[in-house]
């Protein structure tokens, strides 16, 4: 089918056809396309398509987004499972459709706000977690959605995020009563899915460009369906030969690995085999990024080092223990062309679009907490396979199991390469997502009463799978138990109503356990000491365990902000926490001796379920008070062996964490205690000393200008006010200091110019 047809048969897309083809260079429609737009889905009909990556679904769900908006039919809600996969769709739908005037948005943080802006807006982008916590504020502009199109929709299966879409779908459908669209590459059960969401399935195995998988062992690739492929290699080490032979061609790869710290082992690996490739112009082009890596934090770790040194000879690692700027260079960075070889994790496996070649399969076995090293699902190994052989990149795609015997060869291809992907499993049972998403039901008034709750859930996937409800809705009338004693649900007869507590809880997108640690311990009788004095950490090795306060003597619990780090890591949303390893269980006895009368919650028994978790939040904690105290990202991940983006992952956590139990206190009415976690939250985002907290108020000063000012003699604002315009050039850069000066109301300007003369002479 030429696109043009759909421009003939839906006369509304005719601009939006144009801006395809003028965008994506696309003039003829894949089978599965095609199949797609007959089945009356631009008609307003759910569909589900299950056709393989690299297909073209993201075009199906543009078409039916823009013939909304241009019909005044409602905005769509377009949801994705990651950060980064939000951002290139976002890029890549304004670019195309901003001149035909839609708007695109895109949203995917800070979980306590109902977005009001974005009622001005057409196609939203945002994430699951993102869109479940605006509907927990009711946003009137909710109403208006006329499309939902759910991407990787097979996460349904995922015990961690599944619950949280298969909510946010069920919820979508009955407030907004929107079209329905799914998509995925990997759905074995498809048409019980289809069948939930009252869809018409499309499936296909067409593939536009044609992905061809081996195994590889000693000196040999082998395709077990195109054995004409199969080839030998030169040498004993398999993946290193093969990568070369790919780099050679002047193809990219990449090499999925089961661990962060394999990732990066291997990816200094692959250096030795990658960097002989490398033309004089691709080296210079490599060090500029390599400079940019080391100029994503400010202080850059052995990590960044470690990272920068293999970009620099053409090779990157990528995992979750990066900052998000840098995968975003790295990403951009193999776009281009000028990275040869990324070692993963599967994190990159999720959606997004890159010019891969190859793509080698180093393990596909992962440890697994409770039953050890096993094999990966079929599914992952599907969406990492189908990164390889991308259209508008790649002619042809290979992936590669990289195996030790000529056994692996008929092993692997009966598990993964003719594998069944496994069936999509509702994980809506699970008892700690149950307790987050009935309060939010409650609270937004999506249901009422006990009546309404259970035919919500007889709405959902599970109840459509499953069918008996009555185990699940056991659990839910736990719940409902749990939160009333919480105090966060009143019942009444069938009735249920949230208190203002409660309706916060729901809104702050935390787990209600959590919520009532946080509530109980506010309630505390305390006196807030707003430095950690009596229990440094660094004395606590020597044994210096004889401060007790005067307070605690009378019965009142002295609290430091580390009582409040330690509480919040002792969160589930904290997890995972940093363990303390068996050479360190002696260290942290000590540090919880010292703090022990300053811990705002009850210390579990040694020999208690909790006590790992809690030992645990202790280290964490500890972390925590060292960043607040000023240590570098070096240091930290020096001593804690905590990367920069783990780092990043942990304060943004805490710090959401520290304004919910802000926002509790409010509605508690302590007042004190507000203003002590204010000052507080400011310390853990900036990484400062309670001293420098009026300083980082100034827009642009953070840790480093502020402690270089403040060292200085420049504590205040009046200070800086007074300050000789030279001094604090000097200190902070003459662009900054004209910036701190200007929104002082102090034009420098021409002080610095008259200056610049001066030394001309």
């Amino acid at each position: 089918m030429h696109i043009d047809e759909v421009a003939v048969r839906y006369p509304v897309l005719f601009d939006a056809v144009c801006a395809i083809k003028k965008s994506d260079g696309i003039s003829e429609l894949f089978p599965p396309q095609a199949d797609a737009i007959n089945s009356g889905y631009l008609d307003g009909k759910n569909i589900l398509l299950t056709i393989p990556t690299s297909t073209g679904k993201t075009l199906i769900s543009e078409l039916a987004a823009v013939k909304k908006v241009v019909e005044g039919k409602g905005k769509t809600l377009y949801l994705v499972p990651l950060k980064a996969l939000a951002m290139e769709k976002y890029n890549e739908f304004k670019q195309k459709y901003s001149d035909l005037g839609i708007k695109v948005a895109v949203s995917v943080g800070d979980y306590d706000s109902n977005d009001k802006w974005m009622a001005g807006y057409d196609i939203i982008i945002t994430s699951v977690e993102k869109a479940d916590s605006i509907l927990r504020h009711s946003p009137r502009w909710m109403s208006d959605i006329g499309l939902i199109v759910a991407d990787e929709v097979h996460l349904l299966d995922d015990v961690s995020r599944g619950p949280t879409l298969e909510v946010v779908l069920t919820k979508l459908r009955e407030v907004t009563g929107a079209q329905v669209i799914g998509l995925s590459a990997t759905v074995r059960n498809r048409a019980e899915l289809a069948g939930w969401l009252d869809a018409v399935l499309v499936e296909s195995n067409f593939r536009p460009v044609e992905l061809i998988e081996g195994v590889a062992y000693g000196n040999k690739v082998v395709y077990p369906k195109r054995p004409l492929l199969d080839t030998e290699l030169c040498g004993s080490d398999t993946l290193g030969n093969l990568v070369s032979s790919v780099t050679v061609n002047g193809q990219q790869s990449i090499v999925f690995v089961s661990s962060k710290r394999g990732t990066e082992a291997e990816a200094e690996r692959m250096c030795k085999v990658v960097r002989h490739q490398l033309s004089d112009v691709e080296i210079r082009r490599l060090e500029k990024v390599s400079e940019k890596i080391l100029g994503a934090l400010s202080t850059p770790t052995d990590q960044c080092l470690r990272l920068a040194k293999v970009v620099r000879l053409g090779v990157a690692f990528h995992h979750s223990g990066l900052v998000q700027k840098q995968k975003g260079i790295i990403e951009e960075s193999y776009r281009k062309g000028y990275i040869k070889c990324i070692c993963a994790t599967t994190t990159l496996a999720y959606g997004m679009n890159l010019p891969c070649d190859f793509v080698f399969m180093r393990d596909v076995k992962r440890f697994y907490g409770g039953r050890g090293s096993d094999y990966i699902p079929v599914l992952e190994y599907k969406q990492c396979v189908g990164r390889s052989g991308r259209v508008k990149y790649c002619s042809e795609g290979r992936s590669v199991i990289i195996g030790k015997s000529s056994s692996d060869v008929n092993k692997y291809r009966e598990r993964f390469i003719d594998g069944e992907v496994e069936n999509i499993d509702s994980k809506l049972g699970v008892e700690t997502a149950l307790r987050m998403h009935v309060l939010s039901l409650i609270s937004s008034g999506t249901v009422v009463d006990i009546d309404s709750l259970r035919s919500f859930f007889g709405n959902t996937f599970y109840a459509f799978q499953y069918g008996d409800l009555s185990e699940l809705l056991s659990k839910v009338e736990r719940v409902v138990e749990m939160l009333v004693g919480f105090g966060f649900l009143k019942v009444n007869g069938k009735d249920m109503y949230v208190t203002a507590v409660g309706r916060r809880v729901s809104e702050l997108y935390i787990d209600p356990v959590s919520a009532d640690m946080f509530v109980r311990s506010i309630n505390l009788d305390m006196k807030l000491v707003d430095e950690d004095r009596g229990f440094a950490l660094e004395s606590v090795v020597k044994d210096d365990l004889d401060f007790v306060s005067a307070d605690k003597l009378s019965g009142r619990l002295e609290v430091f902000p580390f009582s409040f780090l330690q509480m919040i890591c002792f969160s589930m949303e904290m997890m995972p926490r940093l363990s303390v390893k068996k050479s360190e269980e002696k260290y942290y006895d000590v540090v919880l001796e010292a703090v022990r009368e300053n811990i705002m919650i009850d210390v579990p028994s040694v020999w208690s379920y909790e006590w790992v978790g809690f030992i645990d939040s202790v280290k964490t904690g500890a972390m925590l008070k060292e960043w607040i105290e000023e240590a570098s990202e070096k240091e930290l991940q020096d001593k804690y062996k905590v990367t920069p983006g783990e780092l990043k992952v942990k304060l943004d956590n805490a710090e959401w964490l520290l304004f919910s139990v802000e926002e509790f206190s409010r509605l508690c009415g302590k007042e004190d205690l507000c203003s002590f976690i204010r000052k507080l939250r400011c310390r853990l985002k900036n990484g400062i000393k309670g001293e420098l907290v009026e300083l980082v108020k100034i827009k642009g000063v953070g840790r480093v200008k502020s402690r270089k000012m403040f060292d200085s003699g420049l504590r205040s604002l009046k200070d800086i006010y007074g300050c000789d315009p030279l001094v604090l050039a000097k200190l902070v850069g003459e662009k900054s200091a004209e910036k701190i000066k200007k929104d002082l109301g102090v034009d420098i300007s021409a002080d610095l110019k008259k200056q610049k003369s001066l030394d001309c002479f």
